[in-house]
């Protein structure tokens, strides 16, 4: 959310940590906290993200999620459907230099 501000948040992961698993985490995190009636946009350098949840994940829905971390993606995509504001994903350039980024790695490490 931004440096010092009350709604950072960190947690222990369950299931077999990756980064990949973090990222997820973090964005059903982020959907679940925000305030449905305004728009949240996620800023990732990830393009991973932008298309699990625009793209994968509707088909991947009628197959009755054959992925890994299956458990939170469907949690997230129900959170995201139910939410009347929008939610919009923006790609980072992975070696963009961005203070937020930097300081939630070293938190995370």
């Amino acid at each position: 959310w931004g440096a010092r501000r009350d709604e950072n948040w960190a947690t222990e992961l369950h299931g077999t940590p990756s980064t990949t698993r973090a990222l997820l985490c973090a964005t059903l995190h982020a959907v679940y906290s925000a305030d449905p009636l305004r728009t949240l946009r996620i800023w990732s350098d990830s393009k991973y993200l932008a298309l699990m949840y625009a793209h994968w994940a509707p088909a991947l829905a009628r197959l009755g999620w054959p992925c890994a971390h299956s458990d939170i993606i469907k949690t997230t995509v129900a959170l995201l459907a139910a939410r009347p504001a929008p939610v919009c994903f923006y790609s980072l350039r992975p070696q963009a230099v961005n203070g937020n980024m930097c300081a939630a790695i070293a938190l995370a490490k």
